[in-house]
């Protein structure tokens, strides 16, 4: 029997798709399905329960989403705060004594704050002789880096493989 004549007979008949035909169906195909049965006071059982389980589905990745972007955004402002305070201690160093910048630092207009986020051969291009050795001095324990260094030092060890 051709598939057109099947489709027609389906909805004369109202025969009740089975799950594995759902889960084949495309989104838009479930819903109109819903809604022409909705419509017409033969609500399915499997098909208000496919439509609710693709529901949860969609509610569970905006979830994660949302959880995932909370914790980018927390990251982001534990390596500000990382940044802000380095800064601050460099600031305040009577060897730095302010002076962060080298001339061509200065005349090109470059912040002094973006030394402390950015790749190493733009802080080692733009930073004074007073900040480079006090980055050699001080930066030990704690290292500038850039945000990408930063969140793969943060980022949790791969597990291991299961052995089977």
């Amino acid at each position: 029997m051709p598939a057109a004549v099947r489709a027609a007979i389906d909805i004369v008949v109202w025969r009740i798709p089975t799950a594995a035909a759902l889960r084949r169906m495309t989104d838009l195909e479930v819903e109109r399905l819903f809604m022409a049965r909705v419509h017409r006071d033969r609500p399915c059982k499997v098909l208000s329960r496919e439509v609710d389980c693709r529901a949860a589905v969609v509610r569970a990745r905006e979830q994660r989403q949302a959880a995932a972007r909370a914790r980018r955004r927390l990251a982001r402002e534990d390596y500000d705060l990382m940044v802000e305070s380095q800064f601050l201690a460099a600031e305040r160093d009577p060897e730095v004594n302010g002076f962060m910048l080298n001339r061509a630092g200065v005349a090109s207009g470059i912040d002094p704050k973006t030394l402390f986020s950015g790749s190493h051969a733009r802080a080692r291009k733009w930073a004074s002789e007073d900040l480079l050795r006090w980055w050699d001095i001080n930066c030990r324990d704690y290292p500038r880096m850039s945000y990408a260094a930063w969140k793969a030092q943060k980022r949790p060890p791969d597990p291991e493989p299961a052995v089977t």
